[in-house]
Parts: structure tokens; sequence; C-alpha cells
């Protein structure tokens, strides 16, 4: 327990002077990273319609964002940035604070929770948007001389296919415009760094809120690795991602019939949000990861095999528990249809609605 809290407090006895913190200036910065600070907001919220030097956000990609249609969506970079400037230096002293992943995870969502009820309203936009600054990016961050190289790259990565799951998954995690699932998303990412916690505590025994449960399959990964290793022989992709299908999150979801019934059902499955975001995870989404994930491996050289239909039964049941093992969820709460849930959530009245059901 002890080596795990100096993992997670890895900035615990890190100093003010080190983390560039000042309390006597505006930002809680140093005057260095203070200068850096206002220069970055300036290139990005003073920029001129007629872009002619932009070095940090690039000229391309303020016309990307001056194209968008809602004003909302045209100035988040630099609602974005004045959000980071005000509050990244308590940020970081909140981190430095922490002594566990939850406390951890809960200062990290906390952080970023405005910047995605803003970024909610805007996608799928906002993700088209950003991927073609990234595409398109001149500004001063890459030297003159590899800006040839660095757009040739790009020219070879199929950003499509990014960003078609991007804005998938980005609108399930949302919800919907106004963020509805993002408190859900927040409290199911807290128990998962809880059980993480759990899993390290010595006084913590083999339960269903922790993890400690997978460690022999765990161990039994590491050896089916290993022995391969031994031998001097790779195994394969799809080897590799079915013996972690099967000893990790198989094991998790769907090893026992109390902890499916009871713990996964009550902080994860019964939540609409969840099932909505896992539903959306289909084998077309993880068709488009995997030829994105293909594009980037290849341009460093490697090879990624074909997306086989295997493969992407593997990786949708990973984390989808109605697909690993639907008889354990059968109880699972009705959630009918996601914008169903989501109008329960918005209209404080629905509850006097006809349509009403208890299990929404």
């Amino acid at each position: 327990k002890q080596w795990y809290q100096r993992r997670v407090a890895i900035t615990a006895g890190v100093t003010d002077k080190e983390m560039g913190l000042n309390d006597n200036t505006e930002t809680g910065f140093t005057d260095e990273v203070y200068d850096e600070l206002v220069a970055l907001q300036k290139d990005i919220c003073e920029q001129d319609e007629e872009c002619s030097e932009s070095p940090y956000m690039g000229c391309k990609c303020h016309g990307h964002f001056n194209k968008l249609e809602k004003e909302t969506c045209r100035g988040f970079p630099c609602k974005a940035v004045q959000h980071v400037i005000a509050n990244s230096a308590q940020l970081l002293r909140d981190i430095r604070a922490q002594k566990s992943l939850t406390g951890l995870v809960s200062v990290g969502m906390k952080f970023a929770e405005p910047l995605l009820k803003e970024a909610c309203q805007c996608n799928p936009s906002l993700i088209d948007t950003g991927i073609n600054c990234v595409v398109d990016y001149d500004g001063d961050l890459i030297d003159e001389d590899d800006k040839e190289g660095y757009k040739e790259i790009m020219g070879r990565i199929k950003f499509d296919y990014l960003k078609t799951f991007a804005e998938t998954m980005f609108g399930a995690y949302c919800g919907d415009d106004k963020g509805a699932c993002l408190g859900n998303f927040q409290k199911i990412t807290a128990e998962f760094a809880a059980m993480m916690d759990r899993s390290f505590d010595d006084e913590q025994k083999n339960k269903c809120n922790n993890f400690r449960r997978l460690s022999k399959g765990i161990w039994e990964m590491i050896e089916f690795l290993t022995d391969y290793y031994d031998i001097d022989k790779e195994p394969s992709v799809k080897q590799v991602l079915k013996k972690v299908y099967i000893k990790v999150f198989k094991n998790f979801w769907c090893g026992s019939g109390e902890c499916a019934a009871g713990h996964l059902s009550d902080h994860f499955n019964n939540d609409c949000c969840f099932r909505n975001a896992v539903e959306k995870f289909d084998k077309d989404t993880v068709k488009d990861l995997w030829k994105f994930a293909q594009s980037v491996v290849e341009v460093i050289g490697g090879e990624l095999p074909k997306c086989t239909k295997a493969i992407q039964k593997i990786i949708t049941r990973s984390f989808n528990p109605n697909l690993a093992c639907k008889r354990r969820y059968k109880g699972a709460d009705k959630c009918d249809v996601i914008e169903t849930f989501l109008v329960s959530r918005r209209d404080p009245h629905w509850r006097f609605s006809p349509l009403y059901s208890p299990a929404l």
C-alpha cells in the first residue's frame, strides 16, 4: 500500500518553485511562466480575422475555427486557454496534495468539467475542426525545416476514421449537447479509480469492489507472454487480445455472478449513459479506430493486421458486459432508448408524464 501511495503521490515532494508556481502573480505562476501564458492568450484570443502570424495556434487553425457556425464553438480555444490560465496553478497544487488515484481523478475531472460542458455543445464540429488544426498546423511549434516532413506524415495518417470514432464516442460521453451524461461518467471514472485504490489496501479482501480477484488471470496472461519471449517468438495480435479478454476483461465482467448482479451492475451497467456508450462502441466503431491506428503504425514503420470479425468481437465484448455475458446482466435496469433517458434528466416534470417508467 505504501509503495502504491508513493507512486500516486509522485509530485508530493515537489516545491512551488520546481512547479513554476508563485502566489504573488495574477495567475499563480512565476514571471517566466506568466509571460508565456500571456503570449499564448494573446495569440489565441486577440487574433485579427486577417491572421498574419500565430506562433502557437497557427493561422490555418484560426481559419478553421472562424468558419464554425456557433459563437460558442468559434470561441472555444479562447475559453479553453483562459480556463487553463486561471485554474492551472490551483490544479497543480491540488494534484500535489492527493494521496490516492481517486483523489487525482476527482481533481482532474473537476478541472475539465467546464471545458467538457462547452465542448459538448460543439460536437461534432469541434472534433472535426480540432483534427483539421492538427493536420494543417502552420504555427511555430514545429521548426520550418520540419514542416514539409510533418505535412507528409499528416497526409499518410487516415484521420477521417479518427473523426468518425471520436465524434461517436464523445457524443456518447456527453449524452447530449447539454452534457447530460458528464456527471454519470465522472462517477463511473471515480469508481474505477476507487477500485484500484482498494486493490492496494492491505485490509481489503478479494471483493467485488476491487481488482484483486483478477490477479490470478493477470499473472497467467504475463506467463503466456513470457513463454513466447522464452522461445524468441511473438504471439499474434489476435492471440494477445484474446488472452487479455479472457484473463482480464471477461473475468472482470463475468467471473463472479455475485459481482455482476451487485457492484458491477450498481456502479456501471445499470447506468443508462454507460450502456449507451458501450453500445456505441460497436464493431463499426472498432473498425474505424483500428484503421486509424493501422495508418499511424504504418507511418512509424510497423504493421497491424486486418481487423477481422474475431478481433472486433473480442474488443467490443471487452468493454460491454451485455455482450460478454448477457445472462449475468439479464436483470439490468431498463433504459429503453437513450433519448428517453436524457429527456427524463432534463425535464423535472418528466415523472408526471404517461410515458414515465420507474426503471428510467
